[in-house]
C-alpha cells in the first residue's frame, strides 16, 4: 500500500464517539476513501490508523481502544448505501492488512466507537 509520507501529515488523536467530517466527492479528487490499518498483537487490535484518501485534508487519525478488541464492524445509517470495502492490501508502514473503503454516497461524517465488548464500530452518517 502506498500511503503519503507520514512525517508530513498531521496526526490527530481519535476518541470513542468522535466524528471525522469529510467531503464525500469533489471534482478534483473524485469519491472519498479511507484506509484503515488495524495494528494487532497476539490477535487483538491494539491501535488503529485511519488515513484519508482522495481528499484535500492531509491528516490521519490514531485510535487506541480502551480494552483489547478483535472485530471491526462497518455500517451506515439514515438511508445511506452500504459501506464498500474494495481492497485489502498489506501495509508496509504498520505491518498489517489495510482495509481500503469507499464512503457511502451522501455521507459526510464517520464515527468510531466501541460496541458489543470486543468490536470497533465504524458508522457513516449524513
Amino acid at each position: 500500500m502506498t500511503l503519503p509520507v507520514i512525517s508530513k501529515m498531521e496526526q490527530k488523536e481519535l476518541n470513542t464517539g468522535d466524528k471525522i467530517i469529510f467531503i464525500p466527492s469533489t471534482i478534483n479528487f473524485g469519491r472519498a476513501e479511507f484506509a484503515i490499518c488495524p495494528v494487532t498483537k497476539r490477535g487483538f487490535i491494539k491501535e488503529l490508523f485511519i488515513y484519508r484518501k482522495q481528499q484535500e485534508d492531509k491528516s490521519f487519525y490514531h485510535f487506541v481502544p480502551f480494552s483489547p478488541m478483535r472485530h471491526l464492524w462497518f455500517s451506515s445509517y439514515q438511508g445511506l448505501d452500504e459501506v464498500c470495502i474494495w481492497q485489502m492490501v498489506w501495509c508496509k508502514d504498520h505491518k498489517c492488512l489495510s482495509i481500503q473503503l469507499y464512503v457511502p454516497i451522501g455521507s459526510h461524517q464517520l464515527s468510531v466507537s466501541q460496541a458489543f465488548g470486543t468490536t470497533i464500530h465504524f458508522e457513516f452518517w449524513r
